[in-house]
Order: C-alpha cells, then structure tokens, then sequence
C-alpha cells in the first residue's frame, strides 16, 4: 500500500528487466462492516477510531481501494515493468504460468 518504492524501481527498470509481483489479501481492499475500528499509522503512531458498519465509510473505502489499485498498474505500464497480481488463499502456480506463457509469446 506504500509508494515510496516506485522512484527506485522506475529507475531500476530503465537498464534491467523488471518483473513486479504484487500479493494482495481481499481483506485489504474490502474491509468488512464491523463498528467502531482504532487504526493506527505504523509511522507516524497516529490514531483514528472510524466506524466500519457506516453506509458512507463502505461507500467510500471500496473505490478509492480500486484507485489505488489501477494507479499502481497504470504506473507500471508507463515505466515497462510487468506486474504479476496474486491473491492469498488462492493457488500461485496458474497466474505465474499464464504470465510467462503470455510474455514468452509477447517477446518472440
């Protein structure tokens, strides 16, 4: 959910072959309805009670969780860096399989 490692892989990509994989969690981008929340910035120590089970909190959270996720993609596709989406809970194997099929047809 950090961009700050997008500057040095932009950089990166410019001289090597980057291949980025990203491993999401649903539970990242859809945050069930359950009442009053404390979450806690990992760096700043900041708090903020916000109450999940709000219409307006669901309303919101979800679009902005699928911006962010198109912006990522965007980003990598203007700086030719491939990106592999994994989820948790589900198998790896098949995602890994049908990008490097599709890359070994893209680069023949």
């Amino acid at each position: 959910l950090d961009d700050t490692f997008l500057k040095p892989l932009k950089n990166t990509a410019k001289r090597h072959d980057i291949i980025a994989i990203g491993i999401e969690d649903e539970r990242e981008w859809q945050i069930p309805p359950l009442g009053l929340i404390e979450f806690e910035d990992c760096e700043t120590g900041e708090t903020l009670l916000l109450d999940t089970s709000q219409p307006q909190f669901q309303k919101n959270f979800s679009p902005c969780s699928k911006h962010q996720k198109a912006a990522l993609t965007k980003e990598f596709q203007s700086n030719q860096i491939d990106y592999i989406r994994l989820q948790t809970g589900s198998s790896y194997l098949e995602p890994l399989q049908k990008f490097f099929l599709e890359r070994e047809s893209r680069l023949r």
